[in-house]
């Protein structure tokens, strides 16, 4: 009986350490001018969230560019993000990308932009490193995340940040960790009563 519980304890926390979280967080270090030097934390409670193909009907870039949004009530905050791998001619897909600004981005280069709160930046150097991605028959994304690193304006500040869409892959809840220390203590009092 012991065993029953301890395997329906580790279904039960596997499905919440899985569940999809949509996210967006950042981190602006002093000098930088798109985040003010100030750090961010957006859940669907604060706003709404959408997602797009940067290139929507251009059949060229299918799957190579996505556009996220954030908007909170009576826009007091709003922000956008652009992730594109265009100019490489290979799909967006889960690795590493140095980036220059998006939709400017010189061949051999991936595009990125950050931009928000009525701040843009009109050069930028960076890079984002996805770790999940999935796509509709019709292009338009169905999980993402990615971390990212901006230099607006070539300085030397930094805009860090992560976005999550429908994935499970940064974020973990207090709940399922909580789940994981009781399985971890049981396990221990099981075993030792063996």
């Amino acid at each position: 009986m012991r065993k029953i519980i301890l395997l329906l304890m580790c279904f039960l926390s596997f499905n919440l350490f899985a569940a999809p979280q949509t996210f967006l967080q950042m981190n602006s270090e002093q000098g930088d001018y798109i985040g003010q030097g100030l750090d961010y934390y957006f859940t669907e409670a604060d706003g709404a969230f959408s997602a797009r193909p940067s290139y929507a009907g251009n059949p060229d870039h299918f799957k190579k560019s996505v556009s996220f949004s954030f908007m909170a009530p009576g826009f007091t905050d709003w922000w956008y993000l652009d992730f594109s791998t265009r100019q490489l001619s290979i799909n967006l897909q889960k690795g590493t990308y140095q980036a220059q600004r998006f939709p400017f981005e010189p061949v051999g280069f991936a595009g990125l932009n950050v931009s928000g709160n009525g701040r843009g930046s009109n050069t930028l150097m960076g890079s984002f490193t996805i770790v999940d991605i999935d796509y509709n028959v019709n292009g338009e994304v169905n999980r993402f995340a990615a971390s990212f690193e901006q230099h607006s304006e070539g300085s030397t500040a930094a805009l860090f940040g992560r976005i999550a869409y429908n994935s499970a892959a940064f974020y973990v809840n207090e709940s399922s960790s909580a789940i994981l220390l009781a399985i971890g203590i049981a396990g221990f009092f099981i075993r030792k009563r063996h």
